[in-house]
């Protein structure tokens, strides 16, 4: 049917279809009605199946003459075949369509959800549906009761299609146990499938004891190791042999004192739960069998992944203890991977650092959809500090509970020198080389900030060189930018450890006296008065100018808001003042 020319395809549907019609019409019309085993419609619906559905109309057309011709000579109510044959074609299309917007295009059984629509359309709907032609048709022709054959078609149909459509469909689609590659996996097919045959001859060549629970357990065996093509060709031994020895009054069907339709319908009933039984099991087992491939698939690209990249995957579970190391963190961090397992992932961070990491690993375990990024410093194995980044995510299991996290972690301890130098080019005064007015407020902030226990006086010094501008007017720009650089240095050089010096307009710098009072920040302020006013300028062979520089003082109280800026108004203030009063002086504010 595949590949061939459509007129083809259903030319040979057609002639199936006409064999299969005239042998159940032959075989299994055992009480004067219906075909009790209808196992035609199994080669259309295949053949639709296997088809675009836009030429669905040529397999239907091929089958509707096949059906008809199949009534027409070896049915005993030839007249009866035109609604016999429509009744049939509507059945395998109602099927057909049921599975194609259920989204199973091709193949009905490659899982348990497409097996259980397989089996309610094809057993149930599409018989059901049909049926009401086909009885009404039968009980004119042959003089039965409506119902008695409406539930002869529906058995026989819907059980026929059930059992036949795997046995044609399968070797279509590539799994047929004829195709096993090795002669090993043929000797197991072959061992299989004649166990199954040896347990259900022995089971119905006989009809002392009811055991027709015996064959379930060859044919779950076959199901396991053969696939859904060992559990199709199984159960149609065990229904091929089941059939026969019923249709000759022999076997455990025969303890059943009735008429020989109702026997056989019971074997239709066997034979489905043998089906129903054995087809989810093979679509459970391929979808497994799928997803090993897929897991197998994975996992080599995640090995790929891990021998081939620098950054370090860690697993962990929910607490944070690591499951899992990659090999890379033997490189990135000097540890062993099995040395890790165990561990708590956070005894590796640096103290300071902790709380961000956990609070990060916490968001993360919060928000299972969104991946989280953490810098901080950690520990080597030598004890060696360094920068890292981890982006974290959660590993979520099948029923969306949390099963841990998966970290993948970078050094960036080159990018965050890179970082920290443009960071301190950007706070830092290109000429004088101190801190610009961004980073003077900004490193003051954080000496403020990062104070323990009690709070004490800080001062803030304006310093501002004497007549500044002068010197620029008279001598040139270069003689200004050496004042400037000549008492940066002098006041980098001069303040305590602590103190922070910045540059903060022109000539005027600021100095943040940490922890000293005013009479103490005076005695340092004096000094460096000092120190400036003994600095003299070059200019020119044998010529130089003195410098001198003013300074204002105010107090700075940690706490309030705006509490630096206002300390540097009271002692630009004062700054001012001191310039008033002469230069060259120190002025406090008021």
């Amino acid at each position: 049917m595949v590949g061939r020319a459509p007129w083809v395809s259903g030319l040979i549907t057609g002639l199936a279809y006409f064999v299969f019609a005239a042998a159940a019409i032959l075989a299994t019309r055992l009480s004067g009605g219906l075909a009790l085993m209808w196992i035609a419609n199994a080669v259309l619906l295949t053949a639709f199946l296997l088809t675009p559905h836009r030429l669905w109309i040529i397999p239907a057309v091929g089958t509707f003459i096949a059906s008809l011709a199949a009534s027409i000579t070896v049915s005993p109510v030839p007249e009866a075949a035109f609604f016999f044959a429509s009744a049939n074609v509507a059945e395998a299309w109602i099927v057909a369509e049921i599975l194609r917007h259920s989204n199973i295009r091709r193949d009905p059984f490659d899982s348990a959800r497409a097996v259980f629509i397989f089996i309610v359309s094809a057993g149930i709907i599409g018989p059901a549906i049909s049926g009401f032609i086909g009885a009404a048709t039968a009980s004119a022709a042959f003089g039965r009761s409506f119902v008695g054959s409406w539930l002869d078609w529906f058995a026989g149909h819907g059980l026929g299609t059930i059992m036949a459509t795997p046995l044609i469909l399968l070797p279509f689609l590539g799994d047929s146990l004829l195709r096993k590659q090795t002669t090993a996996a043929k000797v197991r097919a072959a061992g299989l499938l004649l166990l199954v045959t040896v347990t259900a001859l022995g089971v119905f060549s006989q009809n002392d004891y009811p055991l027709l629970f015996l064959p379930l357990l060859p044919v779950l065996m076959a199901t396991f190791v053969l696939g859904r093509s060992g559990a199709a060709a199984s159960v149609a031994i065990v229904a091929v042999i089941a059939g026969v020895q019923t249709a000759l009054n022999s076997g455990p069907l025969s303890l059943m004192h009735t008429e020989d339709a109702v026997r056989f319908q019971f074997l239709q009933f066997y034979i489905a739960f043998q089906f129903a039984i054995a087809l989810p099991v093979a679509a459970i087992l391929r979808q497994r069998d799928t997803l090993t491939e897929h897991i197998q698939d994975h996992a080599a690209a995640l090995q790929l992944l891990l021998d081939n990249t620098s950054d370090v995957l860690l697993n962990l579970d929910i607490e944070g203890r690591i499951r899992l190391a990659s090999e890379s963190v033997r490189e990135v961090a000097g540890y062993e991977p099995e040395e890790l397992i165990g561990k708590n992932a956070l005894s590796l961070v640096d103290g300071p650092w902790v709380e961000r990491v956990r609070a990060v690993h916490l968001e993360a375990l919060e928000e299972p959809n969104k991946t989280f990024t953490v810098e901080y410093r950690a520990r080597r194995a030598n004890g060696e500090l360094a920068w890292f980044e981890t982006r974290t995510r959660v590993i979520r299991r099948a029923d969306g509970t949390t099963a841990g996290v998966v970290s993948a972690i970078r050094e960036v301890g080159h990018r965050k020198s890179i970082e920290e130098r443009l960071m301190e080019a950007a706070q830092t005064d290109a000429l004088t080389s101190v801190l610009n007015r961004r980073g003077f407020l900004q490193k003051l902030n954080i000496a403020l900030t990062d104070k323990v226990g009690p709070v004490k006086p800080t001062t803030i010094a304006m310093v501002d060189i004497d007549f500044f501008k002068r010197i620029n007017d008279q001598y040139g720009h270069a003689a200004g930018d050496l004042a400037l650089s000549r008492v940066a240095s002098i006041l980098k050089a001069e303040v305590r450890v602590g103190d922070i010096v910045g540059r903060i307009g022109g000539e005027e710098f600021a100095i943040a006296l940490v922890e000293a009072d005013l009479n103490d920040a005076a005695t340092v302020c004096e000094r460096l008065r000092a120190e400036i006013e003994q600095n003299h300028i070059p200019i020119a062979p044998g010529k130089s100018i003195q410098l001198t520089a003013s300074f204002g003082l105010a107090a700075l109280v940690p706490g309030p808001a705006g509490a630096i800026e206002a300390a540097l108004e009271n002692a630009d203030s004062a700054l001012y003042a001191a310039k008033h009063n002469g230069r060259n002086c120190l002025q406090i504010a008021a």
